[in-house]
């Protein structure tokens, strides 16, 4: 079974946990070496039992926590060559053990199945990543800033999604960012919109073989968003497509629910799972 929680998400800090319920695997970390542990823990898990901790790029607030976590705990990172190559000049990742990955090629790191793919980002080599366990598969993509077809390719299949929904257009122009900010974050190398994350979303609802049963909402800014706009637009553009998937809003204080995704009679379910929940399963492993 698949589990994952989004840690933190947002300018600040990011990270999304996936666990199979023995093993698991970190998506960033931009978080301290003390929170990301406390997170993590107050899931019922425990940090020792990282497998792997998974970069999307170099920004700091996706990889400042990732050194001392990795070094502590003896965690493998798996990163592309072109972002290890300027965190490496960035941040101190001596005796960091750093993996080198390739887009498109999948690899495994315990039971999971990983796949990182390309996303625009005004990063140097920036990724999403698909997690597959078994059929059921996660797809995580928090700083893009355009819709792309390869995107839309790997969204369709997944049965949970962990997508930026960053801005509100009207707030971001009233806002106190200044102009070339603002540029930014709305163009084809920023974030997405609400608007835009929502019509994707919907598009890939509307599809007949859909199996996306959870969407969270992440890296939601501060000064040009709130999570009222970010419901209200997911409600608007799915409209009445078809049974909507859980919709979830993640923020910086404190980490999501634990979710499940499980197979049960050909399709996937998502299930809110309790800390105690958790606990047992990984004892019963």
């Amino acid at each position: 079974m698949l589990y994952f929680s989004v840690l933190s998400s947002g300018s600040k800090a990011n990270g999304t946990f996936v666990s199979d319920g023995q093993k698991s695997v970190l998506v960033d970390c931009g978080l301290s070496l003390r929170e990301a542990t406390k997170r993590i823990e107050g899931l019922g898990a425990r940090t020792e039992d990282i497998a792997g901790i998974l970069i999307t790029h170099e920004h700091g607030d996706h990889v400042s926590g990732v050194a001392k976590l990795a070094k502590k705990y003896e965690i493998p990172v798996y990163v592309n060559s072109n972002t290890l190559s300027v965190i490496q000049d960035n941040y101190s990742w001596s005796n960091v053990n750093a993996v080198e990955v390739e887009k498109g090629a999948a690899f495994n790191i315990a039971d999971f199945e990983i796949e990182a793919f390309s996303i625009d980002h005004d990063a140097i080599d920036p990724v999403g990543y698909k997690i597959t366990l078994g059929e059921q598969s996660l797809v995580v993509v928090t700083d893009v800033g355009r819709v792309s077809s390869t995107l839309k390719h790997y969204l369709a299949a997944a049965d949970a999604l962990v997508l930026e929904f960053n801005h509100d257009p009207d707030m971001l122009l009233e806002c106190a960012y200044p102009w070339e900010l603002k540029q930014r974050i709305k163009g084809n190398k920023g974030h997405l919109s609400n608007q835009c994350a929502a019509s994707l979303v919907a598009e890939i609802g509307a599809e007949e073989n859909c199996r996306l049963q959870i969407v969270v909402a992440a890296h939601i800014s501060e000064k040009s968003n709130t999570p009222e706009l970010v419901v209200e637009e997911f409600h608007r553009a799915w409209g009445e497509v078809k049974a909507k998937p859980n919709f979830v809003v993640a923020g910086v204080a404190v980490a999501t629910e634990l979710f499940s995704v499980a197979e049960l009679s050909g399709r996937s379910e998502i299930e809110l799972v309790s800390e105690t929940l958790y606990a047992q399963v990984v004892g019963q492993n």
